[in-house]
């Protein structure tokens, strides 16, 4: 599973990386966010299977796997998932924003309160 991760790790500095170039962004130490209301053309032309393949992995990973999960590096993925849900013409696909919120509320800390239930 650690490949697995790495490789979405890079995917998702790959999109980054593409997404910012109209910041003028070089690379992921560059980046500003927000970005620019206009994605780049090389960003628009993108498959949008990119984004979800990487998204139903983690969240099946998130879900099934917490193990798997507990100690993965995973900054640049929710940086993606930040940075493009709040632009929707980089993401047009509602769903697909939707599927972005779900994965990072996975990875929100839990706090169990008693009998393993979230306080409210």
């Amino acid at each position: 599973m650690a490949e697995v991760l790495a490789f979405y790790r890079l995917v998702a500095c790959w999109l980054l990386g593409l997404a910012s170039r109209g910041n003028g962004a070089s690379s992921l130490t560059g980046l500003v966010l927000p970005l620019p209301e206009e994605p780049p053309p090389e960003f628009v032309v993108l498959p949008e299977y990119f984004l979800e393949d990487m998204i139903d992995v983690l969240l099946a990973l998130s879900k099934h796997s917490p193990p798997v999960m507990m100690n993965a590096r995973v900054e640049e993925v929710m940086m993606l998932m930040i940075a493009v849900m709040n632009r929707p013409r980089y993401v047009r696909s509602s769903h697909m924003r939707a599927k972005m919120a779900e994965l990072l509320h996975c990875w929100l800390p839990q706090d169990d309160g008693p009998q393993g239930r979230r306080p409210r």
